[in-house]
Order: C-alpha cells, then structure tokens, then sequence
C-alpha cells in the first residue's frame, strides 16, 4: 500500500476524535441525524421547500467506528478504506490522469488546499506546491469562485467535509490530472448549475481543460427538471453525478440522460484489508438510507438504455455504475474544517457522494491510458453499456435497493456494476459492422502441449480503429489460451478469454495478424471470436 507515517502518527487520535464526534452529533439532532453509528449531517437533509430549488449533499460518516459493522478493516486511520485499498478491489492503476477532473460544490472550504496536501502526503499522491489555491497556473489542485467572489462558508461544515471528500478522491484515483474545485456561491440549483457552466467551459493557466466533472450532490426529481439538461449536454466532458443515499426514486441531475449515476456498494474485506465480497449498498427500513436508483419521473429511456429496455421501459433508468459507498465500510478523508463547531481530522465517510468523484477519476485515467476523452457523457455511456455483463465490470447481484435487488446484468441497485480495470470506461466501437475476424474449430494433431493459430483482423468500417482491441472469445473448450504475439495483456476470466492487442491504428480496409497461442489439454481446440473492441478515431 502506498501508506506513509504522517497517517499513523494520528490514526490513535482519529478514533478518539471520531467517538467524541458521533457523542456531540447525538445531542445536536438539529443539526444532523445520528441511525446507528452513521451520522447524516444537515447539508444532506432535504426539506419539502428544497424540493426543485435546493440541492443537498449526498454524504453520510461513521460517527463511531466501534458502532459500526466490524470490518472496517482498510488502510485509513479507525479502518477506512485507503486508495491503496480501492485500486487493489477495482484492479486500478496506481499512477495516471491528464487534464482536468472538476468538483462543483457549494460554499467554501478555507481549508481545502492544507487538507488537499496533508491527505496526498499521507498516500503517496501529488501535492500542490502552490501557496495561492486561485492560481491558474497551479498544476495539482486550484479552486475557482464560479461567480468571481468567494463564497461564504456553510457554517456546519457539511459541504466543506463533502468538498475534502471529492477533491481528495477524484485526485487519489486520477494522481496526475490536476483538479479542481469549482465553488458554487449557495447550494441553491441556480448557482450550482452557474458553477458546473463555469466548471464546463474552464481553460486554466496551463492550457488545461475539465475532462470530467463530478456532482455529488442533488435532490428529488422536478417537473421542470428536464430544463436544466442542457447544461450537462456538452460533448467536451463526462458529467458525473450520485445516485442518492435514500434508495428509491431516483434524484436528479443524476436522472439527466446526459449524466453518468454513481450509485453505491458495500465492500467487504478481511482484517488484513484483502477483498471478500461487494454488495449493493442494502436500504435498511429502520434506518432510510441505502444506494440510490430507480426510474425516472420525468427523463425519457436514452439510446444507451435501449438493451435493458425490458427492465426500464420507457424511462430513464439509475444508476449507470456504482463503486464503494457504505459509510460503514467507508473512505478516509482528512478535513479540519469545524463540523457543527468542532475540529476533527481523519473521517470515514461514504454515501454516493464518494461514488461520484471516485469513478470520474477512474475514468480520467481510463481517458488518458487510451489516449483520448470520450465525446461528452453520453458517449462514455455508450462504452460503459456496451461492457455490460463482461470482465471490465464485477456484476454485484446481492443487496437490495428499497424496491429493487440486485442481480445478474443491470439493475436499479448497481447499474453495471463496480469496475474491474479501466477497459470498461474506454470508447469502443461495435465491432460487429467495422471488423471482420476469423473464427471457428480448430483441430489438434500435433505431439507438442502448445498450439499456436494464426488469426487475421479487417477494418471493414470506414473509420481508423485505434488500439488497443480487446479479443473477446465467446467460447474456449479443452485448452487455456496462454500467449498471443503483438499483445499488452493475456487474461482468462471464467467463461470470457480475451486478450488485449497492442494495435496502433488499423485503417479502414487494413488487416493484421495475430497469434493465439494455447496450452493443449484436450483433442480439440474450439473457440469462437464473437466480439472484438476498439476504439474509433476522433
């Protein structure tokens, strides 16, 4: 794990602090609400006159790390879960990221840059060297004041704990892109769409621009709502947004058709911190809180949702792709900003406001591993429907979502599921009208244990196919497939080989080879190739 002393020095302190804080959050009911060892703060609290006006955060901590499930078992200080921790339960990369992952939140965090810093000092990630936090020309983290005055404060310090929440986890998921924080004068929904405009058109000092922009925030569906698209429908970034911390209905933006729904999980792991299992982050009925989704009120089935049409009908269906979320096997973040008064330090905090940032920076590093950015949100959906039910995706069929229960391929718990690497998030092209493969039975009749077939790919399509093109075998009997030439990576999920095959470009009309080469264990090599993913130039 990428875990340095400063972490240490304070975990002791961070476990008192956090039982004295779930002890000051019980006697201030009016402020927060205390279910268990979960507090939910006020900032996530929505009131019926909040309802198409406000929006609230989607947050929620362990007050009491000895109250909670009893596997906080991760790398943080009480047991919350590390990006270590994170990238190992998602197969992730541990460096990556290029441009801009941008938060749009309410209010100001005075401490966002001094949290930003001790926080990645504290794993291993970039720091931001820069004293000024509005420089444009900082190159790890900046805060921009999206209506040209900084904001005031929310004085419970809901927000700014949602703040150090997303900037340190789209930052601990993407370490190379820079962030920034785009700071919304209120959290009313005409000045947090003002921010995520000023958030869309932003080009800093270095020429950078947002290529993702996460929203962890929202509220329940409106009938004017479907009016407020438009400033998430833009093709020059991937628009993020939770799920919700109340089950069902959905809530918007993340409903919007241009909008990638972070729903939540629950990650279970043993007390050395190694992966057991993920579940949907389950509705418990005593205590109103659990992953979001659900179809949509008011937003229209889009094109991506046209495949599960049989379980949304005619509506827009969430989430579209979930990560960890449970606040009692939450996230570390580190935020010294007074909650209701009172200095902490280390938190575990979860809610789908962790979702959002997390899988925005997965897919900031998904962008720059492949070397371009999906057009606009609705064409990274497009790829992240089109892994649906293969390896770039963990199915997750336990749980339930209030009305709904997980199960194989999508649902209203967990959409696609969690994400396994980041193949899942790179722009693909159907390869079944642009590439012609070959495919079939082969006979073994040779005395060695290795068997190698030669295929031939085709760009039939009338665009460049640019690599790498992931092999996907619909079937493979009587043989493990153990090498191929020209490759980045072998591997052999139960039931879908594929391999990942380090093409440069093909052009339309251009062919290559590759070999398969397969450990012999039977009489008879059978393999189909049924689906082949590239990328299409931009």
């Amino acid at each position: 794990m990428r875990f340095r002393s400063p972490i240490r020095s304070v975990a002791s302190a961070a476990i008192v602090a956090s039982a004295s804080l779930w002890a000051v959050a019980f006697n201030a009911q009016a402020q927060s609400v205390v279910k268990g060892a979960v507090v939910i703060p006020q900032s996530s609290i929505e009131r019926p006159e909040d309802v198409g006006v406000r929006s609230h955060t989607n947050i929620m901590f362990l007050g009491d790390p000895r109250k909670g499930k009893g596997h906080q078992y991760g790398g943080g200080p009480g047991g919350g879960y590390t990006p270590a921790n994170i990238e190992a339960y998602y197969n992730l990369p541990s460096t990556g990221g290029s441009q801009i992952v941008a938060i749009v939140d309410a209010f100001d965090n005075p401490n966002a840059l001094s949290d930003f810093n001790f926080f990645s000092n504290a794993f291993g990630l970039p720091t931001e060297s820069s004293s000024s936090v509005t420089a444009s020309t900082n190159r790890v983290f900046q805060v921009v004041y999206a209506s040209g005055t900084k904001p005031g404060v929310d004085s419970t310090g809901g927000w700014e704990l949602e703040e150090s929440l997303d900037v340190q986890w789209a930052h601990a998921m993407a370490p190379n892109a820079k962030i920034v924080l785009v700071e919304a004068t209120t959290n009313s929904n005409a000045n947090l769409y003002a921010a995520e405009d000023v958030a869309t058109n932003y080009v800093d000092g270095n020429g950078l621009r947002p290529k993702e922009i996460s929203n962890s925030w929202g509220g329940s569906e409106s009938r004017s709502e479907t009016s407020s698209d438009s400033h998430f429908n833009h093709t020059g970034a991937a628009y993020f947004a939770s799920a919700g911390d109340s089950g069902t209905p959905a809530q918007y933006p993340s409903s919007s058709p241009y909008i990638i729904s972070a729903g939540g999980t629950t990650i279970n792991s043993d007390p050395a911190g190694n992966f057991l299992s993920e579940t949907a982050w389950s509705w418990v009925a005593a205590e109103e809180w659990g992953g979001g989704g659900g179809p949509s009120a008011d937003e229209l089935r889009p094109s991506f949702q046209n495949a599960i049409s049989a379980i949304v009908g005619t509506k827009r269906g969430t989430p579209d792709i979930s990560s960890c979320s449970d606040p009692e096997t939450g996230v570390s973040v580190y935020d010294t900003y007074p909650y209701e008064g009172t200095p902490y330090t280390w938190w575990i905090v979860g809610g789908t406001s962790a979702a959002s940032p997390t899988l925005a920076g997965i897919a900031n590093n998904a962008a720059t591993t492949q070397g371009f950015f999906p057009a606009g949100s609705q064409a990274l959906l497009a790829s992240i429907y089109y892994s649906l039910g293969n390896f770039n995706f963990r199915d997750i069929v336990a749980g339930q979502n209030q009305l709904y229960y997980a199960g194989p391929g999508w649902d209203f718990c967990t959409g696609v599921g969690t994400p396994q690497g980041i193949g899942g998030f790179e722009a693909v092209t159907d390869v079944s009208t642009s590439v012609e493969v070959q495919h079939g039975v082969f006979l073994y009749s040779r005395a060695s244990t290795a068997y190698t077939q030669v295929l031939t790919l085709t760009n039939t399509g009338a665009t460049t196919i640019n690599g790498p093109i992931s092999l996907i075998l619909g079937s493979l009997t009587d043989a493990t497939l153990t090498n191929a030439s020209g490759t980045t990576s072998v591997l052999t999920p139960t039931g879908r080989p594929y391999i990942n095959l380090a093409i440069g470009s093909l052009a339309p009309g251009a062919s290559t080879t590759v070999g398969l080469v397969f450990d012999k264990t039977g009489p008879t090599i059978t393999f189909t190739t049924d689906m082949v993913a590239g990328s299409g130039s931009r």
